[in-house]
């Protein structure tokens, strides 16, 4: 489980991220702080969908969490404070597939 992280109102992660061109990832990340703790979400522009967020942990220089989308794919993300409108984003997933039996 993680443990509850507060930011200021002027944390340099807070706010809603995107791809900077247009050959990037059509995923929003959105950074809030809420009443019980630190909030991630993550949505799909070009479908809709939400991400399933978990493991969200701060070292107090990098955000890190988990993201699961309906694939079946798991994103592992990392975010750092950049310039005031951007952030460094690094993203790891894991992919699934079935294999089948090749004839020798």
């Amino acid at each position: 489980m993680s443990s509850v992280v507060r930011f200021g109102s002027t944390h340099p992660l807070q706010g809603t991220w995107g791809s900077l061109g247009e050959d990037g990832t059509s995923v929003e990340y959105t950074v809030t702080q809420t009443p019980g703790g630190l909030s991630v979400s993550a949505k799909d522009t070009y479908d809709g969908e939400l991400g399933v967020v978990s493991e969200i942990q701060y070292d107090g220089s990098t955000l890190e969490f988990t993201v699961l989308w309906s694939t079946g794919r798991s994103c592992r993300c990392s975010m750092k404070p950049g310039t005031s409108n951007q952030v460094q984003f690094k993203f790891t997933y894991t992919e699934h597939e079935h294999l089948q039996r090749r004839t020798t």
